[in-house]
């Protein structure tokens, strides 16, 4: 189906999932596509990759005649920095074997001669500000809970939109659940944030949030309901003073433009009962300094892998921002009917920041509940968490 509003884009798939906007591919896909047409021109048989063996190992191939050196990385490494090196066979292919792997869908990227490369003979991409990388999903018993399976299929719209706030032409990614189309009733929203180094399709292409949440309509564990991810970015720059003043923008953004127009084209509840906010990361941090002081708005607050010094604030300075929401913990904690807080152990920037966010939580004897599970910062830890976290809203 062509996606809402969107003429210039297609859905892939099913027909409900995932969109590919080429406008968004940069020189390491397009790196990749000339090595794959290179070879189709010169008559060669094409390479395939990556494949996925029974024993959960998988192999990635590269054609790439005179390269020099070809590695391999990917998120099965906690910080996704660790190299393995390819072989070279005759006539110019390389190929590497890794794993066993744990069940789960991970991303990587072939080192051609140290130059990041997307893999050309797969068509699966996580695009993202920082540059596309490959996808491949490890079948397995602990992946289930993020497969595509024989259920029932919520659809996701890609919804552009003109901001005032931006005075620029913005998108959101809206997932509506299964009977939506044919249904008269209101659902409840989930606006759900992404990380630093994503966009708005992220939840949907990397993290499975529409698969997570049809499977787990279908065992009757979550209430049906709408997820909308916005691009949070109004600013792309890394320093502190610019993090915090497009979390600013961002927050103004939902308030203006996102709500309104999901509020206005959806069938939706308005209620603050019926919102919740969540987010990863930096989408963490925006829960945090956009939730807290709009707790008119949002009933539920889920952090994932963040806390206060994820906007580049210090404590002081958090808390000095929040200082009257934080001296009120008996209105906090009547207004917030969740507010969930999980980092992974090996998460080497989460876990500080979640420590500092707990410790003010503790010290103000403000109610919430946390998690600590083994994992860094990654997007295994980060589908868990709303694995977790959906069956806890609207109920």
């Amino acid at each position: 189906m062509w996606s809402r509003s969107t003429p210039s884009r297609l859905l892939l798939g099913s027909g409900t999932r995932q969109c590919l906007d080429t406008s968004s591919v940069n020189c390491s896909v397009i790196a990749g596509l000339c090595l794959l047409l290179a070879a189709e021109l010169a008559g060669q048989s094409r390479v395939v990759s990556p494949t996925v063996h029974p024993d959960r190992r998988v192999t990635f191939r590269l054609r790439a005649p005179n390269a020099k050196e070809v590695s391999v990385r990917g998120s099965w490494t906690v910080k996704f920095d660790s190299r393995f090196p390819a072989a070279r066979e005759a006539g110019g292919d390389w190929f590497v074997t890794v794993g066993p792997l744990p069940p789960d869908r991970y991303t990587y990227h072939f080192l051609l001669d140290g130059t990041a490369v997307a893999d050309p003979e797969n068509p699966a991409v996580k695009l993202g500000i920082r540059g596309p990388a490959s996808i491949v999903d490890v079948p397995g018993a602990e992946a289930e809970f993020h497969a595509l399976r024989p259920v029932p299929h919520g659809v996701i719209h890609v919804h552009r939109y003109w901001s005032e706030v931006a005075a620029s032409i913005r998108q959101l990614h809206v997932y509506t659940p299964p009977g939506y189309q044919n249904g008269k009733q209101r659902y409840p929203v989930l606006y759900l944030l992404h990380g630093s180094g994503d966009t708005d399709a992220a939840w949907f292409e990397q993290g499975k949030a529409a698969e997570i949440l049809d499977n787990l309509i279908a065992e009757d564990r979550a209430r049906p309901m709408l997820i909308v991810a916005p691009d949070s970015f109004m600013i792309k720059a890394a320093d502190p003073a610019s993090r915090l003043r497009n979390t600013e923008l961002f927050s103004k953004e939902l308030s203006r433009a996102v709500i309104p127009l999901v509020e206005a084209s959806y069938r939706v509840h308005a209620g603050r009962d019926m919102r919740a906010l969540a987010g990863l990361s930096m989408g963490g941090g925006q829960t945090l300094n956009i939730g807290l002081p709009r707790l008119d708005m949002f009933a539920y607050l889920g952090v994932f892998s963040s806390g206060p010094l994820s906007q580049g604030d210090t404590v002081p300075q958090f808390l000095a921002r929040h200082a009257s929401v934080l001296r009120d913990p008996s209105s906090m904690d009547r207004k917030l009917k969740q507010f969930w807080i999980a980092c992974g152990t090996d998460d080497e920037s989460g876990v500080p920041n979640t420590q500092a966010l707990l410790e003010i939580l503790k010290e103000r004897g403000i109610r919430h509940e946390s998690v600590w599970t083994p994992g860094g910062h990654t997007w295994s830890v980060w589908r868990d968490y709303l694995h977790r976290f959906l069956p806890k809203l609207f109920r």
